[in-house]
């Protein structure tokens, strides 16, 4: 075999050998590009979800602070305003005595 033969077939084989590779690469990549549109697709639509309940809770929120906080809040200013009343009338009670 002459040096020619020889250093065409490394040649050929050599392109044989990166035209595979870069088919394999090309594969992969496609195949990754698909999962990972697949996993971003799930994830939004878990977001999505997570979004709904997290208004949700806002919304239960609200309404319990509007329901129960609040009446709370005024029943304890006015238990708190009879109390300093009556601390004001028994010291007034105690002037006169």
């Amino acid at each position: 075999m002459e040096i020619e033969l020889i250093r065409d077939i490394v040649i050929i084989v050599t392109g044989v050998i990166f035209t595979i590779a870069g088919l394999v690469i090309v594969f992969v990549v496609l195949s990754l590009s698909r999962k990972i549109k697949e996993i971003t697709k799930n994830a939004t639509v878990v977001m999505e979800k997570v979004q709904h309940a997290a208004d949700d809770v806002q919304v239960i929120t609200s309404y319990a602070r509007q329901e129960v906080a609040m009446p709370l809040v005024q029943l304890a200013g006015f238990i708190q305003g009879l109390g300093q009343g009556l601390q004001s009338l028994t010291q007034m009670f105690k002037k006169w005595y």
